[in-house]
């Protein structure tokens, strides 16, 4: 047994070392942000027609940027992320090169919630809970893939509930 751990250790020690020194190197040369005179014609156009409400003098470009971490799936290594952020909102969307729309996500901070919802919170085993603040996530523009993010509070006990937009319970959403 006492071999077994000796070789163990004498195997990962190096690798555990490589990786620290190596990560951040790496976490560093995924986030470039881009001046936006760099940003392809295409690209701007797509996104103008898909957030019209944005403020493009307050939009962020960024390629090959760390936090798509959730959206490996996208495949290839060029891609361009698009975030704003407003008052109440804030948003990232992912294009290629092409400037097609691979992926978006908005976020809508104490929005109304649809009336499903709110009869389910009414009924429900929360009914007697005040409602602090709610979110609305919504995914490649997507009904299907819309949630909402709910914060309750009672008797100094706060939680969270995740509900879809026909106020069915979730599971924690991401």
């Amino acid at each position: 047994m006492k071999n077994f751990y000796l070789k163990s250790t004498s195997i990962l020690l190096p690798i555990i070392v490589f990786s620290f020194s190596v990560f951040p190197v790496i976490s560093q040369a995924q986030t470039t942000k881009l001046d936006k005179k760099d940003i392809p014609r295409n690209l701007w156009v797509t996104m103008r027609t898909d957030f019209p409400a944005w403020d493009t003098t307050k939009v962020s470009f960024y390629i090959n940027d760390q936090t798509l971490s959730e959206w490996t799936k996208l495949g290839g290594s060029d891609y361009y992320v698009v975030k704003a952020t407003g008052k109440d909102f804030k948003s990232q969307a992912v294009y290629d090169t092409n400037g097609k729309l691979k992926y978006s996500k908005t976020t809508i901070k104490n929005t109304i919630l649809p009336v499903a919802l709110r009869q389910a919170l009414e009924s429900g085993e929360y009914s007697d809970w005040k409602m602090t603040g709610n979110q609305e996530v919504i995914r490649n523009f997507s009904e299907d893939r819309k949630y909402y993010k709910v914060h309750l509070e009672k008797d100094g006990k706060k939680t969270t509930l995740y509900f879809d937009r026909l106020g069915n319970r979730m599971n924690r959403m991401g």
